[in-house]
């Protein structure tokens, strides 16, 4: 399924062979899940590390 920025579900078209759409279903989520915990990691290792990389903190 594709979850909408609206928040609907639809289903998405794709190529997937016949009894492939759960399979496939479940693959894009656990790819997309590791997309969002990545992006929130770097997003949070920002956040604690970057003000130390700062010029300012240096002198």
């Amino acid at each position: 399924m594709r979850i909408n920025p609206n928040g609907e579900n639809q289903k998405q078209r794709t190529n997937t062979p016949r009894g492939w759409a759960e399979e496939w279903d479940s693959t894009v989520e656990a790819i997309r899940d590791s997309v969002g915990v990545k992006k929130l990691l770097k997003e949070e290792w920002d956040k604690a590390v970057r003000p130390f990389h700062r010029r300012k903190a240096h002198a």
